[in-house]
């Protein structure tokens, strides 16, 4: 169940900000347990389970919403509570249209020192072998949601072994 947090959640925003009535939403998608909740005074989006060091550094770059405060819930998950911002996944089209703008957000978070002191050291300095880790985490992830694109199944199988042989060709 994707929302099993729920009472835990109103009960830490309670605590946390100055409101006693929060009024729940729920985003769309198949990721981690996540809720919107907005009372009188805030507007917030809530992330359960996340890791909240990896979020706290990012938050260094600007880059996404502010971080407004972190705990951990009784049944030890972590909660991180973000300034909601009204927005939407960005298109294809907003990549090309605002293709610097992408380009120097991912510079950003490249160059971050606070994000490199939190990332765990590569368990290997061979592109190979990175890239073939890196692949099998996306194989692992489009496991879950294939059948969700039947026909598309055969095209995105086709580009991910095309991509471990090229992959497997990486020097360095």
């Amino acid at each position: 169940m994707r929302y099993i947090h729920r009472q835990a959640v109103e009960s830490f925003l309670k605590h946390h900000f100055q409101s006693d009535h929060w009024v729940f939403s729920y985003p769309g998608g198949q990721g981690k347990e996540t809720y919107f909740a907005k009372s009188v005074n805030e507007d917030v989006f809530v992330k359960i389970g996340s890791q909240v060091a990896r979020y706290q550094a990012i938050a260094t770059t600007g880059l996404i919403p502010p971080i407004l405060t972190t705990g951990i819930l009784d049944d030890g998950s972590s909660v991180m509570v973000q300034q909601w911002i009204q927005g939407r996944a960005p298109t294809r089209l907003d990549f090309r249209m605002h293709l610097n703008k992408f380009a120097t957000s991912i510079q950003k978070i490249h160059h971050c020192s606070e994000i490199r002191e939190i990332l765990p050291p590569a368990f290997s300095d061979q592109f190979s072998i990175i890239g073939l880790q890196v692949l099998e985490d996306i194989q692992t992830r489009w496991k879950r949601y294939k059948s969700s694109v039947p026909d598309s199944v055969k095209f995105v199988e086709s580009a991910i072994t095309q991509l471990r042989e090229k992959v497997k060709m990486f020097t360095g």
